[in-house]
């Protein structure tokens, strides 16, 4: 799932931030390895794979390593953690064999501390779910209809989850 999804992020920053060019690393093992990368339109923007952020360093307290980091002309946009987490079947639905799809409140307290320890202004989890989520700090509200596109180039700062399912693409209007 963590490397559809770096491949999804790629495509739908295509369209605002230019064409990618790959930088595919292979690590010891056959995955990608940190160095891995894509860098869009001049590379004034780039989309780095589990970029580590060493402890009193980048990170003002432990050493973490968030699946995808968006770094711009200013410096570190956003990160992004791929979560492929489903809650429990519900007996209720149409298809008990389907589980319901949210963001788990674990991911969202991870986003919490990639934000804090790195100081980024914005930390999302992506998840094979339905409903985005992103809680503005300054605003103190809740905001279900923000795009990552929004996320990237609005005054935005907080938590969240989008949602970003394989098996019916991504939700368009939140990566829009």
């Amino acid at each position: 799932y963590e490397y559809w999804c770096f491949f999804q992020l790629i495509r739908a920053l295509e369209p605002a931030l230019g064409p990618a060019r790959l930088d595919l690393r292979p690590d010891e093992i056959g995955g990608f390895g940190g160095d891995t990368a894509a860098c869009f339109g001049h590379g004034s923007w780039r989309l780095v794979y589990n970029l580590p952020a060493r402890g009193g360093r980048e990170s003002y307290s432990l050493g973490l390593r968030p699946d995808f980091t968006l770094i711009g002309p200013a410096g570190v946009a956003l990160v992004l953690d791929a979560k492929f987490r489903l809650d429990a079947p519900r007996p209720d639905l149409d298809e008990p064999d389907r589980a319901e799809a949210s963001p788990q409140a674990a991911d969202l307290y991870k986003m919490h501390t990639y934000r804090d320890a790195l100081g980024v202004r914005a930390a999302v989890a992506l998840y094979p779910g339905d409903l985005a989520v992103f809680y503005d700090r300054r605003t103190r509200r809740r905001r279900t209809d923000l795009t990552l596109h929004e996320l990237i180039f609005g005054d935005f700062e907080g938590v969240g989850a989008i949602p970003l399912r394989p098996e019916g693409g991504t939700a368009p209007c939140m990566l829009s």
